[in-house]
Parts: structure tokens; C-alpha cells; sequence
């Protein structure tokens, strides 16, 4: 997994949030001072962010957390990553390997799969966290350009309440570049069959409620990530255009 469950809630509240909001301002002001506010209490964090206390509080429950004492436990395990190639020439021959390595394995009949049932579905929607949410947005404005709305929104929270209501009328395809993507909420026994295909580097093992899975070799580093997702993303349009 690239990146724990603060990022990941954090990163999506700060980009979901209207500017200059009271909980986009929390959000920023802990990813800004991480190390600081680790081991602050609840009355010392919102001086510091100049909230009051029940603002915090607020900012908890909106984020989907029990209470503070949770929000301080996912600070204490943050885990905050990021990967430096010591050059362009690097970074790019890296990326020319992570791009290849999409077109050497992944499975054309799969592709033609989802297709098919892109066409067949009335209600789509297509998702992913962080990174690979820009990759679900390039495929979502290809797909309007061929006259095929599909929905995608990039809070993380309004992502997960869409799964959890989402019915058998509903395909769901889902963009994660490490298959990490039902590792961060408890979905795995809340969900009401709707039909999910996971577009993915290749893992060991996926949840079984997942009906397709459209995955490629990876070697799991940052530098092709969100690229080959979008390359996979953008293949699929290519291939519904022409069929």
C-alpha cells in the first residue's frame, strides 16, 4: 500500500472541501504540522488551527472517525511517502518501463469485456483515491466525449456512500494502482452486489465480491503511478469507440 489511511482521508477532505472551509483548514494545518500535532490534545490542536474545540470534534466525526482519540492514532501511524529519481532521464526511462509493462500484460479480451457491459449499463460510475481519481476523471471525460456519462466525484466519502447504496443496476469501476482500494473502508460485507470491476497492478488475491478484474505488472513504484492507470483508462475508450 503507497499510502496509509491519513493521507488518503486527508489529501480527498483538502481537495473535496470548498476553499478557505473550516475542515479543509484542519485538514491542511495537520498534513502541514504532522509531526507537531501527533501528540497534542484535542484543546491544544484547535488553538493551533484557531477553531474552537468543537470544530475539531466536527472535523472528526466528518471525516468518518469515532472521536479523537481515533484521529490521534491514525496521526501516530501516518506514514508519509514520497519517491526521488535523481533525474529527468531516470524518472522517464522508469516511466517508459511502467508504461511498456501496461502494454506487454495487459488482457486485450478483458478490455473487451468492459466494453461491452459499458454499453449494456445505464448507471456507471468510476472511482479512485488520490492519484488514481485523476486517472478515473481522464477516463470519465473520454467516456462524455463518446456520449457515455459516467459518474465519478473525488471525495473519498461521497465515493464510499455511492458503493454502499449501489444496487445490481450499478456497474462501479474502480481505479487503484496497488488493488489497496477496499483496504482503507469496511466495505467488504456492507455492499448490495452492485457490479465492480477493478483495474489494478496485479495482486495476490482480491475481494470476492469484485466481478472483473482488468490488471497489468507493476512494479509498485510511485513514478508510474498515475500513469499507467490513465494509459489502461484511456485504452478502454479507444477500444469502445471502435466497437
Amino acid at each position: 500500500m503507497i499510502y496509509s489511511k491519513l493521507p488518503v482521508v486527508f489529501l480527498n477532505t483538502i481537495a473535496s472541501e470548498k476553499q478557505g472551509s473550516t475542515n479543509g483548514e484542519i485538514a491542511s494545518y495537520i498534513i502541514t504540522h504532522l509531526d507537531e500535532v501527533k501528540y497534542m490534545g484535542i484543546a491544544q490542536l484547535a488553538q493551533s488551527c484557531h477553531v474552537a474545540n468543537s470544530s475539531i470534534s466536527r472535523f472528526v466525526k466528518d471525516i468518518g472517525l469515532k472521536n479523537y482519540n481515533e484521529l490521534r492514532e491514525l496521526m501516530l501511524s501516518a506514514s508519509l511517502h514520497f519517491e526521488c529519481e535523481d533525474s529527468l532521464g531516470s524518472y522517464t526511462t522508469h516511466l517508459q518501463h511502467a508504461i511498456n509493462d501496461v502494454y506487454q500484460t495487459i488482457n486485450h479480451h478483458e478490455i473487451d469485456r468492459l466494453c461491452q457491459k459499458i454499453k449494456t449499463y445505464k448507471k456507471i460510475a468510476a472511482f479512485g483515491l488520490l492519484k488514481a481519481e485523476t486517472a478515473a476523471m481522464n477516463f470519465v471525460d473520454e467516456m462524455m466525449m463518446l456520449g457515455k456519462p459516467i459518474y465519478t466525484n473525488v471525495s473519498y466519502f461521497e465515493q464510499i456512500d455511492y458503493i454502499l447504496h449501489a444496487s445490481e443496476e450499478d456497474l462501479i469501476i474502480i481505479f487503484s494502482y496497488t488493488g489497496a482500494y477496499f483496504d482503507y473502508p469496511g466495505l467488504r460485507s456492507d455492499l448490495k452486489k452492485p457490479h465492480i470491476v477493478f483495474i489494478s497492478s496485479t495482486c495476490d488475491q482480491y475481494p470476492d465480491f469484485i466481478n472483473q478484474v482488468i490488471d497489468f505488472h507493476s512494479d509498485g513504484s510511485l513514478v508510474g503511478h498515475p500513469y499507467t492507470l490513465m494509459l489502461v483508462g484511456s485504452y478502454i475508450s479507444q477500444v469502445y469507440a471502435k466497437s
